[in-house]
């Protein structure tokens, strides 16, 4: 990694959890069946552009491979029969889009401000930003560049017609975000963390609640937590499905005609 991806430095601490942007798309392109070192885009056609690499193979002579790419990004697989070539656009490949290197700049935040100045800069993985200074703060930014459709961006698109191109990226305001919530915590687990009414799209898949869930239950008890608190939090193997599922079967034992019996 380039830096500290989580941690804390003299004033702040930070961490993280996925949070999931679709951050990629897949273009189909039409190579020309005359020249397929060609794909259209609004109405001409454009030379691919190609580089040679090689690579290593143990035991055995170097492979030579041509990597190809349109505008959109590297060709991941070509159908000669229909000339057609598929594209993979991705976010990871603007400048500054290696992984985690926007932790170089969160590592240096001294307050709030920094650290969301910090974050509009954090491209690559998307991810659930907490934060915490020495003045009581708690902070929380769904970060990671959210690219603006108009589309869903569910299913692969033409990409010779020029009309499903990004619009622009969403601004660091534009995404979920907290800063000191009245319920006195954040808390996130993979799970789906947008507000209610929130009208930008994300992502359309999320990790189940319950570790969040469960979380929340620990956290919202109103009693201060020290180190050796959440150290146990860390190792908690409660599972909130097993709870109830044991509730279930209690129901089940004791009132044999309930509607768990009957199930």
């Amino acid at each position: 990694l380039p830096g500290v991806a989580l941690g804390h430095n003299e004033n702040i601490a930070f961490g993280f959890t996925i949070v999931g942007i679709d951050q990629q798309d897949l273009y189909v392109e039409k190579l020309n069946p005359a020249n397929p070192g060609e794909y259209r885009y609004r109405g001409e056609w454009r030379k691919l552009t190609v580089e040679h690499a090689s690579i290593a193979v143990r035991g055995a002579s170097p492979r030579m491979v041509d990597l190809k790419y349109t505008l959109h990004g590297p060709v991941i697989y070509e159908d000669d029969a229909r000339h057609r070539a598929y594209a993979l656009k991705w976010v990871g490949e603007q400048a500054g889009g290696a992984g985690y290197l926007a932790a170089l700049a969160l590592a240096r935040a001294a307050n709030w401000s920094q650290f969301k100045s910090a974050v509009s800069a954090y491209k690559v993985p998307s991810e659930n930003l907490v934060y915490a200074d020495k003045q009581g703060n708690i902070g929380w930014i769904a970060a990671g560049l959210a690219p603006v459709r108009g589309w869903s961006g569910l299913f692969p698109v033409p990409g010779d017609m020029g009309a499903y191109e990004w619009s622009r990226y969403l601004t660091v305001d534009e995404h979920p975000i907290e800063f000191n919530p009245p319920r006195h915590f954040i808390a996130t687990a993979n799970h789906n963390i947008l507000p209610p009414h929130y009208n930008h799209v994300l992502s359309y898949y999320w990790a189940a609640p319950t570790r969040y869930e469960r979380i929340a239950e620990v956290l919202a008890s109103g009693r201060k937590f020290d180190l050796a608190d959440f150290a146990r939090l860390q190792q908690d193997a409660v599972s909130l499905p097993a709870r109830r599922f044991v509730e279930f079967l209690k129901t089940w034992k004791t009132e044999p005609n309930s509607e768990a019996a009957r199930i």
